[in-house]
């Protein structure tokens, strides 16, 4: 039944409900599924069901197993099962029985508002047909064209803002641009003619050099101006999704959630090229901009010159080469700069008149213009995710968020960028940010290019001066071996970076299936190659740092902490037990990864300590060479030896002052520190309650503790040089039955105490760093920081409280919050 239409008066509807009843009540547990059998064997079909028989070879399923997912899948709400609710099509606007019909026009351009009266039964039809696509301004039904006004095209415009925002949150092009049906190709070429008319062959062939005819137009441009915005604002939608899908298509790291690839045949009206749009662009905005500036031309100027300054942004980000990296990437941070109070006037003019576009009139508009279910047909009959638009306003601002992220996310990265450590803190910040897959696919795009990382530093040298910062000796970072060995590395360092950049829901699957394997040759490498510099340098193996691999097991290290840490983020590890092992996991890694940096840090020192006395010890040979040459000469040359003292001193402390990437790799640290007394302090408080038998650890009935302990962890088998922990290490690291309740609470205390007081100095010293290269912005560290005084205050509790076994029966419900952070939970009782 198609809108506005009458069912057939000859058809009518069967009650099956008792027949599904009967159906239903034939399922057993050992036989679920309905079958449909011939009238020879319908006296044994209740046999049949009822008991273990096999079935006779004219019995067949009616029902199997995927049509039972297919159900579920249909009786969730979240899903769309492609039927359209008559609802829909009702609009209240004589009586509740009146459905409208989008607008029909008379050959004179005269609009007809009527609405077909059909009888109540209509309200009781569960689903319609979706209206046809339209091929053009009249057919198959007219759109609003000809009665548009500046009011109208507002409306309109806004509502192509939600679309686009639709898209660039994950909706597949059929379900949100093209929802909108002036965007539909022939209704285009339509307005497209109607609108340049006498200039029609003019725009088909423009080069490029229209300087003068975009800024001159006639009066009945300017009469035409709600149609010339309604054009220019579809248009640009339209060539904005093909752009982005553009991107996030070459990028190829988009998930199911980040965005539906599938165009479904759509061509993104091809014959309108790049310097055509923005030919249209600047003229209507040359048109708006002449008439009188009340809140209707104003909203579409900003919103026309967002939608360009958008489109600009991602193409420059689009065509970097290692020549007019650095270039573009400055001219894109300026055009974003500029921009941004541009959107944010547009999103308050809007909100300050949100009030107005609740009326009925908006609403019928909108109605014709636009609907959800036009491209149904191309859904086919599986069941999907129900689109849901936001308002205008809200979808203003998460595509202000999103134009944002490509000035501190893209552009800064390319500016800013400039050593390894400092790449991986920046990339790092924009996986906690849940950054736009558009940012995201550009990042990737540039991440490597022209042979160069973020086309401009080779990989290599980034990788050998990152060992050095670690404590690598200089000697062997730049060796001719290590250097051979980068080609190994390369790969699998890129990996960490291009890591970061993935969905975080999907970051553990990277690492499983691509990552973890890739480190095992690296290690063994890596030991052969300390050996051969052991030996060159006649270096004692038992005193000496295993340099290269110490610094091969720290990646690997962060590799696997990442992924314990992204299980707890995710809600994978669930319940007390479940988290307790997964933060004592995490207990271990975070102390290795501690011992192995404090080891090559503290020979670092060592070498530096070093290198300063050897540097003295040239002064002073220099100092008294200079005063044996300068012996019978006059006193007042005295001040040039002291001169040269002076600047001995400078160069002993110049030798051992810290570089600002020294003190980032400091800073990185002590939060690795925090990060293991936070882990030891949540693993305590677990036992503490343990201890108080307020919890208990949980029985399974298809699993054991054991088997959950070995496939959490499992993949971390291949990884040498570090052992697999087992569910008995576990029993055993996590066994606090020797110790007395009160020394636990005690030593639980001070692990929330001591990171706390680790937070509040690094905070002090973040005024000291540039913020997009800390390892820890302002808002984690408060947050974390309110964790631990929760925790405290948890323990203030118990310890008032005061639990003992025989009142376990009255214990408190225990609940373990990520509220306020997503890595470490805040335990409350209640």
């Amino acid at each position: 039944i198609g809108p506005g239409t009458r069912p057939s008066s000859h058809k009518s509807y069967t009650d099956i409900t008792d027949l599904f009843k009967k159906a239903a009540s034939e399922l057993t547990t050992t036989n679920p599924l309905l079958y449909y059998c011939n009238d020879d064997y319908q006296d044994k079909t209740t046999e049949i069901l009822s008991g273990d028989n096999d079935y006779p070879s004219n019995i067949h399923p009616t029902f199997d197993i995927q049509d039972s997912m297919s159900a579920l899948e249909l009786m969730d709400p979240i899903m769309d099962c492609c039927e359209i609710p008559a609802s829909h099509y009702q609009f209240p606007l004589e009586s509740e029985s009146d459905v409208p019909v989008p607008l029909a026009s008379s050959s004179n351009g005269a609009t007809n508002n009527d609405t077909i009266k059909i009888d109540a039964n209509i309200k009781s039809k569960p689903a319609v047909a979706p209206r046809l696509p339209p091929i053009s301004l009249s057919e198959p039904l007219q759109l609003p064209w000809e009665s548009l006004t500046l009011r109208h095209a507002r409306i309109i415009c806004l509502e192509t803002m939600t679309r686009l925002e639709s898209m660039m949150s994950g909706c597949g092009v059929a379900e949100s641009t093209y929802t909108c049906l002036y965007a539909h190709d022939g209704v285009l070429a339509d307005m497209e003619r109607q609108l340049f008319m006498d200039d029609y062959d003019d725009i088909q062939n423009i080069n490029g050099n229209h300087t003068d005819n975009q800024k001159s137009f006639s009066e009945n441009d300017t009469i035409d101006a709600p149609r010339w915005a309604v054009y220019a604002s579809v248009l640009m939608l339209v060539k904005l999704c093909q752009k982005v899908r553009q991107i996030v298509q070459s990028a190829d790291i988009y998930e199911e959630e980040d965005y539906t690839p599938n165009a479904h045949s759509f061509q993104f009206f091809p014959s309108n090229t790049e310097k055509k749009l923005f030919y249209t662009l600047e003229k209507v905005i040359n048109i708006l901009s002449a008439l009188c500036q009340d809140d209707d031309s104003s909203v579409l100027i900003m919103m026309l010159k967002f939608e360009l300054d958008l489109y600009h942004s991602c193409s420059l980000l689009l065509s970097l080469t290692k020549d007019n990296v650095l270039k573009k990437a400055h001219n894109t941070k300026s055009l974003v700069q500029s921009g941004l109070p541009n959107i944010e006037k547009l999103i308050e003019v809007v909100t300050q008149h949100n009030d107005e576009i609740f009326i009925d009139e908006d609403k019928l508009v909108k109605f014709q213009t636009f609907d959800p279910y036009v491209n149904h047909r191309l859904m086919g009959n599986a069941p999907v995710r129900k689109v849901q638009f936001n308002s205008p306003i809200e979808s203003l601002q998460i595509l202000k968020n999103s134009f944002a992220q490509l000035d501190w996310a893209v552009c800064d990265l390319l500016i800013k960028g400039s050593t390894l450590g400092r790449i991986k803190r920046m990339l790092n910040h924009i996986s906690t940010n849940s950054v736009n897959i558009l940012s995201r696919s550009l990042i990737i795009i540039n991440l490597f290019f022209d042979d160069l990382l973020l086309g401009q530093y080779n990989l290599g040298n980034l990788i050998s001066d990152h060992m050095y910062v670690c404590g690598v000796p200089k000697s062997l970072a730049s060796s001719e071996y290590v250097m051979e060995y980068m080609n190994q590395l390369g790969k699998p360092m890129y990996d960490t970076l291009k890591i970061l950049v993935l969905n975080r829901n999907r970051q553990r699957a990277f690492i499983d299936v691509v990552m973890i394997g890739q480190w095992q040759d690296l290690q063994k490498n890596a030991t052969a190659i300390d050996v051969i510099f052991h030996e060159e340098n006649n270096l004692n193996q038992q005193n000496t740092s295993a340099f290269l691999t110490n610094y091969i097991l720290s990646i690997v290290l962060w590799i696997m902490d990442h992924y314990v840490a992204l299980g707890i983020e995710l809600g994978l590890f669930y319940g007390h037990f479940d988290l307790s092992t997964a933060y004592w996991y995490r207990d271990f890694l975070l102390t290795t990864q501690l011992s192995i940096l404090t080891s090559l840090n503290r020979q670092k020192v060592e070498r530096k300590i070093l290198e300063a006395k050897i540097a003295q010890q040239e002064e002073e040979r220099n100092l008294a060479k200079s005063k044996a040459e300068n012996r019978g000469k006059k006193k007042g040359r005295r001040g040039n030896r002291l001169g040269n003292l002076s600047k001995g001193d400078d160069s002993k402390r110049s030798l051992l002052k810290l570089s600002e990437e020294d003190s980032e790799f400091d800073l990185e640290f002590i939060l690795l520190g925090m990060q293991r007394n936070l882990c030891r302090g949540i693993i305590r408080s677990i036992a503490l309650l343990n201890q108080a038998n307020i919890l208990k650890a949980p029985n399974y009935t298809f699993s054991t503790h054991r088997i959950r302990f070995e496939k959490r962890f499992e993949i971390f088998h291949c990884v040498d040089k570090i052992p697999l922990l087992t569910y008995d290490d576990f029993l055993k690291g996590s066994d606090y039955t020797k110790v007395s309740q009160k020394e636990l609470y005690e030593s639980t205390v001070d692990c929330f105490k001591t990171s706390k007081t680790a937070l509040e100095n690094v905070m002090a010293q973040l005024l000291n760093f540039e913020p997009i290269y800390c390892p820890i912005r302002k808002k984690e560290a408060l947050e974390i920081i309110q964790v631990c005084v929760r925790n405290s205050l948890f323990l203030h509790s118990f310890s008032i409280l005061n639990f003992d076994s025989k009142e376990s029966d009255n214990s408190p419900k225990v609940d373990f919050s990520y509220k306020v952070h997503k890595g470490f939970c805040s335990i409350m009782m209640t």
